[in-house]
């Protein structure tokens, strides 16, 4: 049914839905790594974060909030890999991978930001290097969700993107 479907079309629609349920795979993600670094010291359990959350409560309304954010952003990046996953590589975890290590160096000091609660509840070596391992989560569901839904051309010159993508991560 999909080869009747306009290429451009399917990129298109990869690229945001893709972007989307990596998103949300994202923020479900992140919602898990709150809940893990609560576990991990719950003598903080009942404290107010900056967000005026209480922590060790996880209720729906901010898990969903988390989740939406996620698929915001998503929705943002998914198009965007499309645009350059012809220099990630031949192989789609690959691309991923190294989508979701450039997203980090591009974005990561934002979202990282060393807001006190990344070294309030547990170790900042944890709390972050956890949050960043969700830009490679991203990255490598962007790269699988995308791939299936509109797959790439077939590559010709992979040493050539090869190179390109080291260039492109320099």
């Amino acid at each position: 049914m999909l080869g009747a479907v306009p290429r451009w079309l399917r990129l298109i629609a990869g690229g945001l839905l893709s972007g989307l349920v990596a998103g949300a795979a994202a923020g479900l993600g992140a919602r898990l790594v709150m809940y893990a670094v609560r576990v991990a010291n719950p003598a903080f359990n009942g404290s107010v974060t900056h967000e005026s959350v209480v922590n060790g409560r996880w209720p729906v309304e901010g898990t969903m909030g988390v989740v939406v954010t996620g698929m915001f952003f998503g929705f943002i990046g998914g198009p965007l890999y499309l645009l350059v996953r012809s220099l990630l590589g031949p192989r789609t975890v690959v691309r991923g991978a190294l989508a979701g290590v450039l997203l980090l160096v591009a974005f990561g000091s934002d979202v990282l930001d060393g807001r006190y609660e990344y070294s309030r509840f547990v170790s900042p070596r944890v709390s972050v290097s956890a949050f960043a391992a969700l830009f490679l989560l991203y990255g490598i569901v962007l790269a699988v969700v995308a791939d299936a839904i509109s797959p790439p051309q077939p590559a010709r010159h992979h040493r050539l993107r090869s190179l390109g993508a080291v260039a492109l991560f320099a």
